[in-house]
């Protein structure tokens, strides 16, 4: 008798046996974000606002658990006597900032003094990117290509994308001092175990892999990419960051997996 079963589990279950019992309660687990609230960007509320009101929670939901679950806060509700914590209905005006709201989310960190500049090398990712975001400063370029001429405080890369260290060093050409870069990698250990699900490994070695990666459509169909990637050890990764001129601040895997076990990696480096 397993003690919990997840959505996508409990249908099929269900389907191949239709006798079996079932008690529906509400899983405790919960994902967060922490901030220091001491020290910039996150001292100014508007940013923590803005960060609150660019989470759709509701996908979320659809996607990880098909929209079962509870609305937010369920975790921290069952220790409100210790958190402090209420209902998003009990919230007040405050409530508003649990709704998913990019633009009032953009104007926040506009009155904030925060703003957002994307750099995409696809025509057809920027001209989506436009339709949601009409007033956000917008860039075609590859990234070995990007000269902007500005330093910006913090810049993300999200997908793999500085696995090349002329990449990461463009990345950190835009990097005022003391600024942040953040960014995800693929992992190699995760990798050289032959991947997971829509993630097929059909060739590895110390340097590069060569990869298959289904991604599914909300139509229902499945599109695969045939990738070729170069491989960033973490273990390689303090040299690797130094010779852009960057030091480590922080290397973690994904929530739910420690980091030779995740199938990517993220990194917090600064000038």
């Amino acid at each position: 008798m397993p003690w919990l079963v997840y959505a996508q589990d409990r249908d099929q279950i269900k389907q191949q046996r239709p006798d079996a019992k079932f008690e529906e309660v509400l899983n405790y687990s919960a994902s967060g974000l922490f901030m220091r609230t001491d020290k910039p960007p996150f001292n100014d509320k508007r940013v923590r606002q803005a960060l609150s009101m660019a989470i759709n929670r509701k996908a979320i939901r659809d996607a990880v658990t098909k929209g079962d679950g509870h609305d937010d806060q369920f975790f921290s509700l069952m220790y409100r006597k210790v958190f402090g914590t209420s209902e998003v209905k009990d919230l007040g005006d405050a409530a508003k900032y649990w709704t998913y709201d990019v633009r009032t989310a953009k104007q926040l960190l506009s009155a904030a003094g925060i703003e957002l500049v994307g750099v995409d090398s696809h025509p057809g990712m920027l001209k989506r990117l436009r339709e949601r975001l009409p007033r956000t400063e917008l860039i075609q370029s590859r990234i070995e290509d990007l000269k902007l001429g500005r330093r910006f405080d913090l810049v993300i890369a999200p997908s793999n994308i500085l696995y090349l260290v002329e990449r990461l060093r463009r990345a950190a050409d835009h990097l005022a001092d003391g600024g942040t870069l953040a960014f995800e990698l693929a992992n190699p250990h995760w990798l050289r175990a032959g991947g997971g699900d829509g993630v097929r490994v059909r060739a590895f070695d110390g340097n590069g892999a060569r990869l298959e990666v289904d991604y599914r459509l909300p139509n229902g169909r499945t599109i695969t990419q045939h990738a070729e990637v170069a491989i960033v050890w973490p273990e390689e990764m303090d040299n690797w960051l130094t010779a852009a001129g960057l030091r480590l601040q922080r290397m973690f895997g994904q929530p739910d997996a420690e980091l030779r076990d995740s199938p990517s990696f993220y990194v917090v480096a600064s000038r």
